[in-house]
């Protein structure tokens, strides 16, 4: 009996210290890959409705850059939903957004805002994992 007790216990220490760790893994699967500023869903929803586009996805990915050691980022309105074996999905201010799953890594905790200002108009991507 004691050493089912002393076993037991040891298993509820052990479950104790690795269940904070799942709940970090749960929160971080949990948080989109990618968000949109408001301005930035506005330009979407705003391009989507110039084209004709009712039922629309916000398709992001990246792909290797001519500058080695560097990616491009992609950026498409579509009416192409998500394929549930090869991408993610996430919603932003009411714009599913569908992220590639080989892009996932790259793009993790990426803020997408619309600029327009003296510099120029465009989307710009403040990508934590991005070194340059």
């Amino acid at each position: 009996m004691r050493r089912t007790v002393q076993l037991l216990a040891a298993v509820l220490a052990l479950a104790t210290m690795v269940a904070p760790a799942r709940a970090d893994d749960a929160k971080q699967a949990a948080k989109p890959v990618v968000t949109l500023t408001e301005k930035a869903a506005a330009k979407v929803k705003a391009i989507a409705k110039e084209q004709g586009i009712k039922e629309y996805w916000l398709r992001v990915g990246t792909k290797k850059s001519a500058e080695p050691g560097r990616l491009d980022y992609l950026l498409d309105i579509t009416e192409d939903g998500a394929d549930p074996k090869a991408d993610q999905v996430c919603v932003s201010h009411d714009v599913r957004i569908v992220v590639e799953n080989r892009s996932v890594a790259h793009l993790q905790g990426t803020v997408i805002q619309y600029d327009d200002n003296e510099k120029g108009k465009g989307f710009v991507f403040l990508n934590p994992n991005d070194k340059k």
